[in-house]
C-alpha cells in the first residue's frame, strides 16, 4: 500500500518498523525478513532506506519506539526531541525551523503524524518570528520543494542560493544585497554550519562589489550574529545607517559633512534600496540636519 504511489517514505519506513517491533522481545526474525525483503523489491526514499536498514542490522530489541504518546495523541519522537533541543536556549531560530522541516522531506508529502509533530512543537516552544513566519505556512499548504540544494555533493540553502543568484544578474552583488542575504538567514541566533557554507560558496561563485565583500566576509570568519536590520516601530530600516546617524546626531545636529557620510554609506554602484530610502528619511524625521 505504502508503495502504491511509487516509494516508501520515511514517515512509512517509522510506521512499518514500529508494526513489527512491538513489545519488550523486540522484532521476530520473520518480521525481519519480511522488511528485509521489501528493501530489495519496494522503492524506499534514500531516507527510508538509511533509517530501517541499520535498524535491521542491528540486535533485536534494542530500537526505542520512533513515536511517542502525549495526551492521547501520537507524534514523531525524533522531530519532538530535535524541536526539544533546539528550543533549550529559549526559541527555536529560523535555521533550526529549515531543519526540522528539511527532516520530513523525502520526495513525498509530507506524513500527517510529522506535521501533526511540527505543529505541536510550535505550541509548545517559543519560535522567533522568522522561524514560525517560515514554518507555519508550509504546516498549512505544504510544499514538496525541498529548502536543500546539492551541489558537487555539497548541502546548501536553496532560498540562499537563488536569492543570490538574483541578485548577481546584473554583473555583482551590492552592499545592500549582502546586507538582505545576511539577514535572509539571521534572526538572533548564531548561524549553523549550512548558513555559512552558503553564503562563503556565492561569494566563491558570484561577483560582489567590494563594499559587499567588506561588510560579509569579516561577519562569515566570525560568524558574526550582527543584525543588518533593526525594526523600529513595526518598521525595518538599516542598522548601521541608524547607528551612524544616532552617533551624529549626539551633538545636537547633523551636519552637512555627515549628511553627505550618511549618503556615501548607500553608495556602492547600484541603486539605493527601499530599505536605505527610508532608514534615512526616518532620519530626517527624527534627527535635527
Amino acid at each position: 500500500v505504502f508503495a502504491s504511489d511509487g516509494k516508501v517514505s520515511i514517515a512509512e519506513a517509522k510506521q512499518l518498523w514500529e508494526n513489527a517491533h512491538v513489545g519488550s522481545g523486540g522484532i521476530s526474525e520473520h518480521d525481519r525478513e519480511t522488511l528485509l525483503y521489501t528493501l530489495g523489491i519496494l522503492n524506499y526514499t534514500e531516507k527510508a532506506a538509511a533509517f530501517l536498514r541499520p535498524l535491521l542490522a542491528g540486535r533485536a530489541g534494542t530500537a526505542k519506539s520512533h513515536f511517542k504518546e502525549i495526551n492521547g495523541r501520537v507524534y514523531d519522537r525524533q522531530l519532538l526531541e530535535k524541536a526539544e533541543d533546539f528550543a533549550k536556549n529559549g526559541q527555536i531560530s529560523f535555521a533550526e525551523a529549515r531543519e526540522l522541516w528539511e527532516d520530513v522531506q523525502d520526495g513525498k508529502a509530507v506524513a500527517k503524524i510529522e506535521k501533526e509533530t511540527l505543529l505541536y512543537t510550535m505550541s509548545l516552544h517559543k519560535y522567533t518570528a522568522k522561524a514560525a513566519a517560515f514554518l507555519q505556512p508550509l504546516l498549512e499548504h505544504g510544499m514538496p520543494k525541498s529548502h536543500v540544494k546539492q551541489v558537487a555533493g555539497q548541502k546548501y540553502d536553496r532560498g540562499l542560493l537563488e536569492k543570490a543568484e538574483e541578485f548577481a544578474k546584473n554583473g555583482e552583488i551590492s552592499y545592500a544585497e549582502a546586507k538582505e542575504l545576511w539577514c535572509y538567514v539571521h534572526d538572533g541566533k548564531a548561524l549553523n554550519d549550512m548558513d555559512l557554507r552558503t553564503l562563503s560558496y556565492t561569494m566563491a561563485t558570484w561577483k560582489y562589489g567590494e563594499k559587499a565583500v567588506a561588510f560579509l566576509r569579516p561577519l562569515l570568519d566570525a560568524g558574526s550574529p550582527k543584525p543588518p536590520h533593526r525594526h523600529v516601530e513595526g518598521y525595518i530600516f538599516d542598522h548601521e545607517l541608524l547607528e551612524k546617524a544616532e552617533r551624529f546626531g549626539k551633538d545636537g545636529q547633523i551636519s552637512f559633512a555627515e549628511a553627505k557620510e550618511l549618503w556615501e554609506a548607500t553608495q556602492d554602484g547600484k541603486a539605493i534600496t527601499q530599505i536605505q530610502r527610508e532608514t534615512l528619511l526616518h532620519t530626517l524625521a527624527v534627527y535635527k540636519y
